[in-house]
């Protein structure tokens, strides 16, 4: 039989408590996607503020022999931006055109009105794509 996934906290993907981290390996996303999801959670009523603080007092620290993970990381994009990088990113992340995520934006913008405020949030919290000349620098070391 199977053994079931377990879900930990993280250990070396945090911020806070290593809830999103934890999340996130255990999903097998990036981890600012779960902290995208708690910050708007907590920014619109204040519940992932209570959801986060429930899961770090319910999930267990990860053990050391676990804290290893090979996840697809959620980057801006240095090539395909028109702003800040963060529709390339995300159109890289989930392999589709980065127009299509710039309608998707434009369109909510437009009727919803909250999506300017996902896109400047995830502008502060996405990490810029590496450089290739860090890359090639840390390959000759």
């Amino acid at each position: 039989m199977r053994e079931a996934k377990r879900l930990y906290r993280s250990r070396k993907d945090r911020w806070i408590g290593g809830v999103a981290g934890g999340i996130a390996i255990h999903l097998g996303i990036d981890p600012i996607i779960i902290r995208l999801i708690f910050a708007s959670t907590a920014l619109l009523g204040g519940m992932g503020i209570l959801i986060y603080l429930c899961l770090w007092i319910l999930i267990r620290t990860e053990p050391e022999e676990l804290s290893e993970s090979n996840i697809r990381r959620l980057y801006r994009s240095r090539n395909e931006r028109w702003l800040g990088g963060v529709a390339g990113g995300l159109a890289l992340y989930l392999e589709v055109d980065p127009i299509i995520i710039r309608l998707i934006f434009i369109i909510s913008t437009l009727f919803v009105g909250t999506s300017i405020f996902v896109y400047l949030i995830m502008w502060v919290m996405v990490r810029s794509e590496p450089s290739e000349n860090k890359s090639a620098l840390s390959s000759q070391l």
